[in-house]
């Protein structure tokens, strides 16, 4: 029975993934973190063994894995050194440290572009709230207009109304007077010259 990377590392002071990088550079295995695989060296002194958890109703229940042994004569080849440990971590700790800065730059990116966001939806409130004062303040405007023009014509209103009231009085008065005193009563003409 083999033994996993995990293990194999502990035997020298590594984590799992500073081991697999150590097979990397020994040339055992080839490919990115959590795509790793066996090159033809690496055939000769380990196996992969893939495991399916069984179907199941989701994407969490329906898994595919594999795992990676080495056989412990790899030990022979590896020939690992303390420099070649201390490589490895440190291209490891800037790798992390790449990842770091460029998640941080992403978070100050997104920061940024949600920063300009809300400028620009407090620019149109602002914008929707200028509006909304200027459009009162012409309903102010046009009410005071229709104040002013409801009184100018209320008050021609008025004295079209007293004109009118004023010369029905006075055909009124005509008419009584001439029911009343026939003899008083101008003629028909005379009442158009006075006019």
């Amino acid at each position: 029975m083999g033994v996993s990377a995990r293990t194999l590392g502990q035997q020298y002071g590594l984590t799992a993934a500073e081991m697999n990088r150590v097979l990397v550079k020994k040339g055992i295995l080839a490919g990115n973190p959590g795509d790793y695989y066996l090159t033809e060296l690496g055939d000769l002194y380990g196996a992969t063994k893939h495991f399916h958890r069984g179907c199941g109703g989701s994407a969490q229940y329906n898994r595919y894995w594999s795992e990676r042994t080495y056989d412990e004569s790899i030990k022979n080849v590896l020939n690992i050194t303390d420099e070649l440990i201390t490589q490895v971590r440190s291209e490891m700790a800037a790798e992390r440290a790449a990842k770091a800065a460029a998640r941080v730059a992403e978070k100050e990116l997104l920061q940024r572009q949600h920063l300009g966001e809300l400028a620009k939806v407090a620019a149109a409130e602002k914008a929707a709230k200028e509006a909304a004062e200027l459009s009162a303040k012409k309903i102010a405007n046009l009410k005071k207009a229709g104040c002013v023009a409801l009184i100018i014509l209320g008050g021609a209103a008025l004295c079209y109304a007293g004109y009118y009231g004023y010369k029905k009085i006075k055909a009124y008065r005509k008419d009584s007077i001439c029911r009343l005193n026939p003899p008083d009563c101008p003629d028909d003409k005379d009442a158009e010259k006075e006019e």
